[in-house]
């Protein structure tokens, strides 16, 4: 992936290379799936998502979004990410990204939700039953249902 001149994108935590344990439902009847994250000591910019997720029934309303935690439950909205071209038709990974990438407040949980806004569709997220994840030390995956993601920065001159 290139982020253009003096930038360079890392993986910050990702739990993709576990095995898939199955896939839970994003769109009908407005169902949402979100899956949190905590970041490390140091400051990064987010710059984009990677799920495992499959098209069952296309929608231009698919949303993925970052929030805030709230007590273990997301909060406040923060950005949303803008879905790929088209979602693949079977289980794989599909990277969502940010126009402009998001500061991450160190040693913070934020949420990654999904779901659709208005009218019909239907996707699926891909999950693992494993807790085991690579990344940057201090990085983790939160261990709610849906858990597989991959999270990308974009580091600024380093």
């Amino acid at each position: 992936m290139s982020l253009g001149q003096q930038a360079s994108a890392i993986t910050l935590v990702e739990n993709l290379s576990q095995t898939n344990a199955g896939a839970d439902s994003v769109g009908i009847s407005n169902y949402r799936q979100g899956t949190s994250f905590t970041t490390s000591s140091g400051s990064y910019n987010l710059d984009s998502v990677t799920l495992l997720f499959r098209e069952n029934i296309a929608s231009p309303n698919l949303f993925v979004r970052l929030y805030s935690d709230s007590s273990g439950v997301p909060g406040s909205q923060i950005t949303s990410f803008t879905s790929p071209g088209s979602i693949t038709t079977t289980l794989s990974q599909n990277t969502f990204t940010l126009t402009t990438p998001q500061a991450l407040t160190p040693n913070t949980t934020y949420w990654l939700v999904s779901g659709i806004s208005s009218g019909s569709g239907n996707y699926r997220w891909g999950y693992t039953n494993s807790f085991a994840e690579t990344g940057l030390p201090g990085w983790t995956i939160g261990d709610g249902f849906v858990e597989s993601m991959e999270l990308v920065h974009f580091k600024h001159g380093l």
